[in-house]
């Protein structure tokens, strides 16, 4: 109890005084930030053409190696040299290359979640690349044509490049190859490996470029 004149250290509040209530407390969610879509560009600065073309270059220096174990084994099937014992370590070698090749090209052309966009992009490679063959009835398109899909994801997408262009482009390439294999077998075992990631590379270009079209364009007009 206080003495009389000294105020007491515990003052009762006044009657309607309200006391200053404290700031609310940001509520944690309880979902997990969304991750960024595979099919968004990068926020990030773009790479250089040079980095581009390297990643381009790197993967397809892998899809022909993955390209002539699993056409290989293929061809091994029906060879008489004894060498159909191996078919089995051939395909299954090249299977397991697959998402090797997508994640070097999403690792080099520095792919925003490149390990989560070299892991769809494999398993898309992989699908079209086992079930293709039962169309086309031969393995150099399918290859060909699951490489290239996979590499639509796997490659670093910026703000100008356009996915639906590099799917066309991979699709019309894989015709153009099956009417080569067609007419020349080796002419499409030479010539297929090498096409897919660099036409997606040659699209992307075209995509920056029509777009500096497009606002040379609109600045022009706006003058």
């Amino acid at each position: 109890m206080s003495r009389p004149g000294q105020s007491s250290s515990r003052e009762r509040p006044r009657r309607g005084y309200a006391a200053p209530a404290e700031p609310p407390q940001k509520k944690r969610s309880s979902r997990r930030e969304g991750a960024p879509s595979l099919f968004a560009p990068a926020e990030d600065e773009p790479i250089t053409m040079r980095r581009k073309w390297a990643a381009v270059g790197f993967g397809t220096l892998l899809s022909l190696a993955t390209f002539w174990m699993l056409v290989g084994a293929v061809l091994a099937q029906d060879d008489e040299s004894g060498l159909e014992t191996n078919v089995g370590v051939l395909l299954s070698v090249g299977l397991m290359m697959i998402p090797v090749v997508m994640a070097g090209i999403a690792y080099v052309s520095k792919r925003p979640n490149w390990i989560r966009a070299s892991l769809f992009a494999g398993a898309i490679a992989f699908a079209i690349t086992v079930w293709l063959p039962f169309v086309t009835n031969e393995p150099v398109t399918p290859v060909v044509v699951g490489l290239g899909a996979g590499a639509v994801i796997a490659l670093r997408i910026e703000k100008d490049h356009s996915i639906p262009l590099r799917a066309a482009v991979v699709g019309m390439l894989g015709v153009y190859v099956w009417i080569m294999v067609q007419v020349s077998v080796g002419a499409g075992m030479l010539l297929g490996p090498l096409l897919p990631i660099a036409a997606i590379g040659a699209a992307d270009a075209y995509s920056v470029r029509r777009a500096e079209r497009d606002a040379a364009n609109r600045d022009a007009s706006n003058r």
